[in-house]
């Protein structure tokens, strides 16, 4: 259910072939300083059904060799928060729209991140696929540092508190062969810039959950509880170069439907989803808790 509005509206592109399960729907985010490529985030179909929490737990490992700084807010760094550009389509259809209900923000004082995304699909060409998607983003860089001495397969770790809620509702009448899909996705990523050499090393590990409906009539709310994340980045630091430590939440929505346009005597369309992703203070958020190198 949509619980606010505002005036923009987003999205992101994405491919499927009527009759089938859609393959993926995904986006690489542009980092604004770029020095490699970050990882996709993406969707993996299911039929029908809710995708359980998918958390990629660390593996016990050794105390590396670390310089023993401890970061927590307030943070010294830029906050990297935004949206990506918008598509719609391939028609202009009425309902089908992305909003940004709350735009994705951090905050460096408190290490706080918001967002609050919505999109929905319907169609105006009959049996003419309509997508509608939204990915925003928020996170931060922290100020750059020069260690004074090496640390060899240091231990970087980077400590997230997240919570939110999904809101999923396809209406999906099989009968006359429509097929709808809804998904919302959240991914956590982390990076060690080495900018003095040019070079990234990304977090061994990552948090991704996909949410997803698909062929049906049904509509899904689900609470994600607080959750501790680390992400683990095990590098070596030189003394005299100059790093940055980057992390980012990606959160995306997306609906593509299917099917018959209805008709003029009151008859609906065939197909028709809506997908909502929240971090906000009243249902969910995330906090990133400490950085330590």
């Amino acid at each position: 259910m949509l619980v606010s509005s505002h005036d923009a509206k987003l999205a992101e592109t994405a491919t499927w072939v009527h009759g089938t399960e859609p393959e993926t729907a995904g986006v690489v985010r542009r980092r604004p300083r770029r020095v490699s490529r970050r990882r996709v985030v993406g969707v993996s179909a299911a039929t029908g059904v809710l995708f359980a929490v998918s958390l990629l737990t660390l593996a016990p490992l050794a105390l590396g060799s670390g310089l023993g700084i401890v970061l927590t807010h307030p943070y010294s760094g830029t906050v990297n928060a935004g949206v990506d550009p918008p598509s719609v389509g391939p028609g202009s259809c009425t309902g089908s729209e992305n909003l940004v209900l709350d735009p994705p923000n951090f905050a460096l004082k408190t290490g706080r991140g918001e967002a609050n995304l919505y999109s929905s699909a319907v169609p105006c060409t009959s049996w003419v696929s309509e997508f509608a998607g939204v990915t925003g983003y928020f996170g931060m860089n922290t100020s750059s540092f020069t260690p004074a001495a090496s640390a060899a397969k240091d231990h970087i770790k980077v400590s997230w508190s997240v919570a939110y809620t999904v809101n999923l509702d396809l209406m999906d009448n099989t009968t006359v062969n429509g097929s709808a899909y809804a998904y919302a996705n959240v991914q956590l990523d982390a990076w060690l810039v080495d900018v003095t050499t040019s070079t990234t090393t990304s977090a061994q590990t990552i948090y991704h959950n996909s949410s997803s409906l698909f062929d049906t009539n049904a509509a899904v709310a689900l609470t994600v509880s607080p959750k501790t994340i680390v992400e683990l980045i095990v590098a070596d630091l030189t003394a005299g170069d100059t790093y940055v430590i980057e992390t980012v939440l990606t959160c995306q929505t997306g609906v593509l439907v299917d099917g018959s346009v209805g008709t003029a005597s009151g008859i609906g369309p065939s197909a028709s989803g809506t997908a909502q992703l929240t971090f906000e203070k009243d249902s969910g958020t995330a906090v990133l808790k400490s950085i330590s190198y």
